[in-house]
């Protein structure tokens, strides 16, 4: 766990993810259990599509054996977090730090140093922060809205 325990834990009723083992675990760390509302795809949608996406990118690297894909995680979810994403247009890692991860081409053409003033530097990395922040929540609830009148269009149609 690289940024610590989540203060929340927002989960589906799937029965994998219901149960006093997880209730216990999230009760002696602090963790509040929530449990999204039944037939909301703009609430759980990115989180699935997110699930779908590690786990396709598992089923390319791991295995036949499937014995090794724990040793995948951290690289996956490192290109994961750095790859630019459709709906918002901005890797995750940019929207967590204000940076974007570096690559074996960054290794091999290193760009030139930036020396700034750490208060100036602080001041444009809160702003920045707070744009590019601002254009991704944006994004994503056109998104989640999208997700929504699609999920909505379809149950008319049962």
């Amino acid at each position: 766990m690289v940024y610590g325990l989540p203060s929340e834990l927002l989960m589906d009723g799937a029965a994998e993810l219901t149960g006093q083992v997880l209730d216990e675990l999230c009760r002696i760390t602090s963790v509040e259990n929530m449990h999204s509302v039944a037939y909301r795809p703009a609430m759980m949608g990115l989180v699935e599509r997110f699930n779908r996406t590690i786990r396709d990118m598992v089923a390319i690297y791991v295995a036949p054996t499937l014995n090794d894909w724990d040793e995948w995680l951290a690289t996956l979810t490192y290109a994961y977090s750095t790859a630019t994403h459709g709906t918002h247009g901005f890797p995750p890692m940019q929207l967590m730090m204000v940076r974007v991860g570096k690559s074996v081409l960054d290794l091999q053409f290193p760009a030139a140093p930036i020396v700034e003033s750490m208060p100036v530097w602080n001041r444009q990395f809160v702003a920045e922060l707070t744009r590019i922040r601002a254009i991704a929540k944006s994004t994503l609830a056109r998104a989640q809205e999208e997700m929504a009148r699609h999920y909505k269009k379809g149950a008319r149609d049962r």
